[in-house]
């Protein structure tokens, strides 16, 4: 800062208003200093620096003085002219002189400490300004110019803030004129407006002391300032012109972080003490710190890192929320006793992860683009469990909560309906019972259905065409059963109806049977029923037709397969005719063929073959007419009403009740 009187010599004759005359070309030095030098400068200053306070110039007042004092300094006004208030200098003080005056102007001395400016004459709000300002000072034939910065007080209330008069502080006055306070103000800084600030740094090599160009900070067009390193071009803060975010590329090492923005970090964070992140905090590397708060102003981090506002992201290849079970001292790399868990996301789906995905979960899209349509899938089992006055269990909700799967009481599951359905499917965990279509009623079997259809099953055919009229494999069974009583029924009309065919791959024992059809001659009036034909063998029988020839010969046909179906065959033949002719068979049964002989010819006989099954399963499951009872004490019996029995030695009785199955 300049010290002592900055002065000039004035070649300006100011009785005559002209160049004052002599051998040193007056004129020639006035129009270099005054119409290139002096403009030069101010256009160089007003170019590099904004108007305001560029060093010194501090105000300092006591409460209840009557008096401010400006220590030295300099500044610059907004035509670029350099204001200096130097010690052993002077300056103006005087509020009433006349600002284009020169001559005849008084000064006061600026000391080490300053110039002290007297308040008395101006009350309230008052702002303190410094005026670039020149005085004359004759001395003979060669007068100088002393440069004499302008200080006064004025009304705020009507001061024009243009950058001619800069602003040193804003006070409050009494009306004796005495200070109340004392504040900044408009008072404002100088700076250098640029495009480009290039940081330069001492070097040395052998035999050589220099400097050479390091990095730069500079603006962007779209507004950003960048701060890049020379060395290989890098940027090393960034921070963006429409958010404020700051950017750093590298490192950062701080004793402390605060940012009232956000704050991105290419490579490692590290802290000694707390980080307060007002917005978002992106680090590349990893974090070191004491405590991290992001999002909190002001306030206290309650955790070591506390993040409040917008989400907590991690993303690329490794992104996920890693955390710990409580319980454990360190950090686990590859858990595989739930040591550590992570949260991630991978085509889509939200998993859970703990040395294996253990949980999945879809969004609507997702679930409804995958094969299976789950949202939720679990890869162990799950436990729902009950509080307080609510049982465990599912609700399902479509428009509405529409079923519910759970607990009943603490000793029933079951399936509930909600439109009115109710408890339509329950099962004891104790007893084991399950009960369809009869509430929360106790079972009497392993499997209780009330209804007015009990059950329906349908089986899917593998393949059309209607039934089969050969024993092949197929897949449509309605109901499966197996036990020492594959299917038990009874009915108050039917034990059972079956509309279709039916098979029975095995021995089929009755008491009787029949068929019951429609009467043939009066079908709205009546049944026509008849009983089955019955044998203790297991008959074949064959029927037909036949003419014999004028010599009396004919042919039984039979089928291909006679020979090794039947054994023990019999024929019975019935001649047809006015008088009785002589019929009989000739020989025996040869190429599945039996000859008859009629006398006379041209007789018309019926005939009836019967043969015994020969075939491996008849072979293996002859029927043994007569097999004697047990000789225990309560003989079975099929039909025991019929012989006055009691009801309890029905050898097929009633079903035993649940849970009292025999396991024996």
């Amino acid at each position: 800062m300049v010290e002592g009187l900055v002065r000039r010599t004035q070649y300006w004759n100011l009785p005559t208003h002209t160049v004052r005359a002599g051998a040193t070309g007056h004129g020639e030095s006035l129009i270099d200093l005054e119409e290139y030098l002096l403009p030069m400068t101010d256009a160089r200053a007003s170019a590099l620096h904004t108007w305001g306070v560029a060093q010194g110039l501090e105000v300092s007042a006591a409460v209840g003085a009557g008096e401010v004092t400006v220590s030295p300094g300099v500044a610059f006004d907004a035509s670029g002219r350099t204001i200096v208030l130097s010690a052993a200098g002077v300056a103006v003080t005087d509020p009433a002189v006349d600002p284009t005056a020169v001559l005849d102007i008084e000064t006061v001395a600026v000391g080490p400490a300053g110039v002290v400016l007297p308040t008395a004459g101006s009350a309230g709000s008052c702002v303190l300004t410094l005026t670039w300002r020149e005085v004359q000072r004759d001395s003979g034939n060669s007068p100088t110019l002393l440069h004499a910065p302008w200080l006064r007080l004025l009304p705020a209330n009507t001061f024009p803030d243009s950058g001619e008069q800069i602003v040193l502080a804003s006070l409050e006055l009494s009306a004796a004129g005495l200070v109340t306070s004392l504040a900044p103000g408009l008072r404002r800084l100088t700076a250098s407006p640029t495009g480009r600030v290039e940081l330069r740094a001492p070097h040395s090599t052998v035999g050589s002391v220099g400097q050479a160009p390091v990095a730069t900070l500079g603006a962007e067009p779209n507004g950003d300032v960048l701060l890049e390193l020379l060395a290989g071009a890098i940027p090393a803060l960034r921070v963006s012109a429409d958010s404020g975010d700051a950017r750093l590329s590298g490192a950062l090492t701080a004793a402390s972080l605060t940012a009232d923005g956000a704050a991105t970090v290419g490579s490692t964070l590290s802290v000694g003490a707390a980080v307060s992140v007002a917005g978002e905090l992106v680090v590349g590397g990893p974090v070191r710190t004491g405590m991290l708060a992001v999002g909190l102003g002001d306030a206290a981090s309650a955790r070591d890192v506390h993040i409040e506002g917008t989400e907590v992201h991690s993303g690329g290849p490794g992104g996920g929320y890693s955390f710990s079970d409580r319980e454990m001292s360190s950090f686990v790399e590859t858990p595989e006793s739930g040591q550590r868990w992570v949260w991630y996301a991978k085509a889509g789906e939200a998993r859970l992860w703990s040395h294996e995905d253990v949980l999945k979960v879809r969004p609507g899209a997702v679930a409804a683009a995958s094969s299976d349509g789950v949202g939720l899938d679990v890869f162990r089992r799950m436990r729902v469990r009950s509080n307080g006055t609510f049982s465990a269990g599912i609700w399902f909700h479509q428009d509405a909560d529409r079923g519910f799967v759970g607990m009943l009481d603490d000793t029933h599951v079951g399936f509930y309906g909600a439109n009115g359905a109710g408890w339509g499917i329950v099962m004891d965990t104790a007893g084991a019972g399950v009960g369809i279509g009869i509430g929360a009623a106790a079972t009497a079997a392993r499997l209780h259905v009330d209804g007015f259809t009990a059950i329906r099953a349908a089986g899917r055919i593998s393949r059309p065409g209607g039934p089969f009229p050969i024993p092949i494999l197929f897949r449509g069974v309605g109901v499966e059963a197996s036990g020492d009583i594959g299917i038990r029924s009874t009915g108050q009309l039917w034990a059972g109806q079956f509309e279709g065919d039916v098979r029975v791959n095995g021995t089929l024992s009755k008491s009787g049977g029949g068929f019951t059809i429609d009467h043939p001659v009066d079908p709205a009036g009546k049944y026509l029923s008849h009983s089955f034909v019955e044998s203790p063998e297991m008959l074949n029988i064959y029927a037909g037709k036949l003419v014999t020839d004028l010599g009396g010969f004919g042919w039984i046909e039979l089928p291909p397969y006679f020979e090794a179906l039947n054994r023990d065959v019999t024929c019975t033949l019935t001649p047809v005719g006015r008088e009785k002719p002589h019929v009989t068979v000739v020989g025996e049964i040869s190429g599945h063929r039996w000859q008859v002989r009629s006398d006379p010819g041209r007789v018309t006989v019926h005939w009836l073959v019967t043969g015994v099954r020969q075939d491996p399963w008849a072979n293996a499951h002859r029927i043994v007419p007569e097999t004697p009872k047990p000789g225990a004490q309560d003989v079975p019996f099929l039909h025991p009403e019929l012989y006055g029995a009691a009801l309890e030695q029905e050898l097929f009785g009633q079903p035993v009740a649940a849970g009292n199955e025999s396991t024996e």
